[in-house]
């Protein structure tokens, strides 16, 4: 009987297996982890906006959800700040009550992983609602485990545009990637109403390695004493479709952007 029964038992096993496996190939999850329904405390280092804590962001208000393809993933691999990921968007749709639209090809997601299971994520793209207007989205993001990325979105929208709303109140949203699939997305709720009084209770501290320093938020400034060294290497690139705008080519062979008609 017991030999019945083996060959059933192996295969149930086998299932489960690769059920669990095929589960974990971009969404890591530590089932001890537990921190999903509790407030995210960031880092200093990397507050994202939200240095008072990062609601659950599925307690707020549903403002859209951007289901992206990827285009290419460059594993940059370990650098002074972190183990450093890059995601390139090729396309992607945006549905919500409000606003709908596309995201432009050329996204950019930043990761940074640390060994200890946390994330620190910087991300830029453009959105094209469906009355054609485009919607810059800076994004910062992190998490204590994998399964629990959240982002806090920094919109810029025209202000002549029905969609100004955007530029005030606050948002959070959760970022998932599918690395088998080569998909992200990226779900955005309004959070302005949620209360965001963390104690140890309802609340999970990111914490990053002791020996791994903070990246850098803002873009590099040149100091008063610097001057400018020896040039290595000059690169000429081919830029796609500029709305609104014109390439033109000077007599020392650099691009320059000018608005069509001058």
């Amino acid at each position: 009987m017991m030999a019945n029964c083996l060959p059933k038992l192996l295969a149930m096993l086998t299932a489960i297996f690769v059920w669990r496996a095929d589960s974990c190939l971009s969404q890591p999850v530590d089932d001890a982890y537990g921190g999903k329904d509790k407030t995210l405390l960031p880092t200093k280092g990397w507050p994202c906006g939200m240095l008072e804590g990062i609601p659950v962001p599925e307690r707020g208000v549903p403002v859209f959800v951007a289901a992206m393809k990827l285009d290419q993933v460059y594993d940059v691999g370990r650098t002074p700040y972190g183990q450093r990921k890059v995601y390139v968007v090729q396309s992607g749709t945006v549905t919500g009550e409000k606003i709908n639209g596309s995201v432009m090809s050329g996204g950019l997601d930043f990761e940074l992983s640390f060994s200890n299971g946390t994330i620190e994520v910087e991300q830029v793209l453009v959105l094209k609602t469906g009355d054609g207007k485009y919607i810059y989205l800076r994004t910062a993001g992190t998490a204590a485990d994998r399964s629990d990325v959240r982002m806090v979105p920094a919109f810029e929208v025209p202000s002549a545009s029905s969609l100004d709303w955007l530029n005030v109140g606050n948002y959070a949203g959760r970022r998932e990637v599918n690395l088998a699939a080569g998909t992200m997305k990226l779900s955005v709720f309004d959070v302005s109403n949620i209360a965001t009084a963390a104690d140890r209770t309802n609340s999970v501290r990111v914490v990053k390695p002791a020996d791994m320093p903070d990246q850098p938020w803002d873009y590099y400034r040149v100091a008063a004493g610097e001057k400018r060294g020896t040039r290595l290497i000059t690169e000429h690139v081919t830029l796609g479709q500029v709305s609104q705008w014109e390439q033109r080519r000077t007599a020392d062979g650099t691009l320059s952007r000018l608005p069509e008609g001058i």
